[in-house]
């Protein structure tokens, strides 16, 4: 009997060694989050947008709604100002981010650029920024605006055979050529697609050529954005930034993009 008893007692002891150890285990467990065990926090290396404001003038300082506005910081933003000559981007804080005037109202002129042919550049660490627009063309009169030119010139036609086929976007010191060639799967040229490029502000589309091209000048120093738009029998490659289907540094002169033969 005596050893049935000692079985007994060492079993009961077993059995409450073992739901200590089991409230024990609960308990480190309370010790952490609602789920259990200890609250982990990930880092957080996402960058925080800031709301960067342009706001438009006219030459008494009162606010110009519907002035077309291209914003360049990651990618471009086109805007236009509302009633009170404000438009707003977002873009991650420590961005630098330009401002070209793509389009003013009728009776107002385009100002003179600032730096590297933007109309404005919002200072380090800035997120407001004001542009001034005029009812004066800034290029009248050699760049005098509406001060009279001492010195006009007394034949208006001073070339009696001008070009017959002047190039509408004629190349500066500051511009390179930039050429899109479309390609399908296979390596042919597509003709008919139309495409936009974009530098300090977006073209209008044309439509490549038989060699599948269109070709443009762009700002030497600035990034250009390419899209392209929907062609029938074909897949248009995924888009890689803000809606755009290829980018390319400052100073690159073209870029071939692929698209799919469905």
């Amino acid at each position: 009997m005596k050893i049935k008893r000692l079985i007994s007692l060492i079993l009961v002891l077993a059995l409450a060694l073992a739901c200590c150890m089991v409230l024990n285990s609960c308990g480190d467990k309370d010790k952490g989050d609602d789920n259990g065990g200890d609250v982990v926090t990930p880092p957080d290396n996402t960058p925080t947008n800031k709301v960067f404001t342009v706001t438009i003038l006219n030459d008494v300082d009162e606010p110009v709604a519907g002035v077309e506005l291209t914003v360049s910081g990651k990618g471009l933003k086109k805007v236009t100002t509302a009633a009170n000559g404000t438009a707003s981007v977002p873009f991650p804080e420590g961005t630098t981010v330009k401002v070209n005037v793509s389009k003013v109202p009728e009776g107002y002129f385009k100002p003179a650029t600032v730096s590297d042919n933007f109309h404005g550049v919002f200072a380090e660490g800035s997120y407001e920024l004001t542009i001034k627009i005029s009812t004066t063309d800034p290029n009248e009169n050699n760049g005098n605006g509406g001060t009279p030119n001492p010195n006009p010139n007394p034949n208006p036609n001073p070339n009696p055979n001008p070009n017959p086929n002047p190039d509408p976007n004629p190349p500066s010191g500051d511009q390179i050529a930039y050429t899109v060639t479309v390609v399908d799967q296979y390596g042919n040229a597509v003709s008919g697609v139309r495409v936009t490029i974009c530098d300090v502000q977006c073209r209008l589309p044309v439509e490549t050529n038989a060699n599948g091209q269109v070709t443009t000048n762009v700002m030497s120093n600035y990034e250009v954005h390419v899209a392209l738009a929907a062609i029938s029998g074909y897949t248009l490659p995924a888009e890689v930034i803000e809606g755009y289907h290829a980018s390319t540094e400052p100073g690159a002169t073209g870029v071939t993009i692929t698209i799919t033969k469905n």
